[in-house]
């Protein structure tokens, strides 16, 4: 994006580029953006315990699998709930929608094909994912990504939940990870562009306009990458011996319902915070229906 904006201000826009973590390490990019050391940086909110609206791919299993539903579901909430926005921009930053990592399937060393397979195995689902999983009987271990492919080796872990970016950077057919299975738990966020308020209201509109055209286009651009990274997985993983597995509607609607009390808990949660969780969810609901990919299970009837 930096690229473009640069391109078509005519270099009136230019960007000092400090890649992540060499300039503010992970999880202070917000509290550098708003007092000025950084001008502008992605916000992932999962570093930040107060982002609840913000972090709902996280939280409601079985939404869309699709980057581009889910690219304009997020759109349509950032809308209908200013409150999202204000979690955000409450810091004294300007904030545009998320950007898609594309959605989160299993890549495991064992055949997994129904629910009753995952059972009893070790499996790295991170956060409030690792309930989804042990509802189905798994054991389930929490690492940071660089420990990932030694785990996998050594057996300190059977599989995990990630998305097809990372299946192909991390490489783990060559852990022996051999078996894929599409189960559709949904995309989720990789991050929001944000910018110092104070930066974003210096600029001229001209120059505004610009900043507002190219990331919603990078938007659409990061859903298409998106599916490129999947059609790129099952190139490589097929080349590598992976098998891949389509979990059944029938499973995924059975899996969805065990979630149940976890996204029960979290409305409640939201609740607590003073949003109305309950319409929250609900919202998410129809617009994944209005976008054209319904859910398998309402959590919300």
């Amino acid at each position: 994006m930096a690229d473009e904006i640069e391109k078509r201000s005519n270099g009136r826009v230019k960007f000092e580029r400090y890649w992540g973590g060499s300039l503010v390490t992970a999880g202070e990019e917000l509290s550098n953006l708003q007092n000025g050391i950084l001008d502008m940086t992605w916000i992932h909110n999962r570093y930040y315990s107060d982002m609840y609206l913000t972090s709902w791919a996280w939280n409601v299993p079985f939404q869309t699998s699709d980057p581009y539903v889910y690219e304009d579901v997020t759109a349509a909430l950032w809308n209908q709930f200013p409150e999202m926005r204000n979690e955000l921009e409450k810091n004294n930053i300007k904030v545009w929608p998320e950007f898609c990592w594309g959605s989160y399937d299993v890549i495991t060393k064992f055949p997994f094909q129904t629910l009753s397979d995952l059972k009893g195995h070790k499996v790295n689902f991170s956060g409030d994912a690792g309930d989804w999983a042990r509802a189905l009987g798994a054991d389930t271990t929490t690492m940071v990504m660089s420990e990932i492919f030694q785990n996998l080796q050594t057996g300190v872990c059977e599989g995990g939940n990630w998305p097809a970016s990372m299946m192909l950077s991390y490489n783990f057919h060559d852990a022996g990870c051999k078996y894929v299975t599409y189960c559709h738990m949904g995309c989720r966020t990789g991050g929001y562009p944000a910018i110092n308020q104070k930066f974003w209201d210096s600029l001229p509109a001209d120059i505004q306009q610009i900043f507002d055209e190219v990331i919603t286009e990078g938007r659409t651009k990061s859903a298409e990458v998106a599916l490129e990274k999947i059609a790129q997985y099952k190139e490589v993983g097929e080349a590598n011996g992976v098998t891949f597995y389509e979990l059944s509607d029938e499973d995924i609607a059975e899996w969805s319902e065990l979630c149940q009390p976890f996204v029960e808990a979290w409305i409640e949660e939201l609740d607590g915070y003073g949003y109305d969780g309950e319409a929250f969810v609900k919202a998410i609901q129809d617009y994944c229906e209005q976008y054209g990919d319904p859910m398998r299970y309402l959590y919300v009837k």
